[in-house]
């Protein structure tokens, strides 16, 4: 059952069974972004050993790494799939702000409502674009690592679909949290 509560000058908090939804979303937010923030860190830093570990075997010890390059690549891969997540959350997405600035706010508010719910489509149509891909790259095998292909396209779901949370999570906040535009 749920339970409105008014607070003060403040928007309602809503509360089911006694747990209050603002900081549970809060709280997920939170975690969310951080799990988000430790995996970007995470591929980076593999990346940099990688190149590391492939140009120093490649001009110090004159035996290159076969490998290294097509091993950074798919890194690099992950890292943009999983990092338009993180950018999208921290708002630092490409964007023509100047132009959209000289509206009202009204007019901005349902204009980035409009660009969500079309952010929202093509990530579907990227989940099942990337899924496609995916299946049909069972037996493949990447040149010199000998991964397997689907391996590589299933950086294309994974990352639609932590997009869709953080599109989700940022419309939960703005509906329970009371934030600026």
């Amino acid at each position: 059952m749920l339970a409105f509560r008014f607070i003060k000058g403040g928007k309602p908090t809503i509360y089911k069974g006694g747990v209050n939804l603002k900081k549970t979303i809060e709280k997920i937010d939170l975690y969310f972004t951080e799990l988000i923030n430790l995996i970007i860190s995470l591929l980076f830093i593999a990346m940099f050993i990688v190149i590391i570990i492939g140009v120093w075997k490649r001009y110090v010890i004159n035996n290159p790494w076969f490998g290294a390059e097509e091993a950074a690549r798919y890194l690099m891969v992950y890292l943009v799939f999983i990092g338009i997540c993180s950018a999208y959350n921290k708002n630092r997405h490409p964007s023509l702000t100047f132009v959209i600035n000289r509206f009202s706010p009204t007019f901005r508010r349902v204009w980035f409502i409009i660009i969500d719910l079309i952010i929202f489509v093509l990530l579907i149509y990227m989940f099942k674009y990337g899924m496609e891909k995916t299946v049909m790259a069972v037996y493949s095998k990447t040149p010199a690592l000998r991964l397997p292909f689907n391996w590589i396209f299933i950086s294309i779901p994974i990352g639609s679909v932590l997009m869709m949370i953080q599109l989700v999570l940022k419309y939960l906040k703005v509906v329970f949290i009371k934030e600026k535009d």
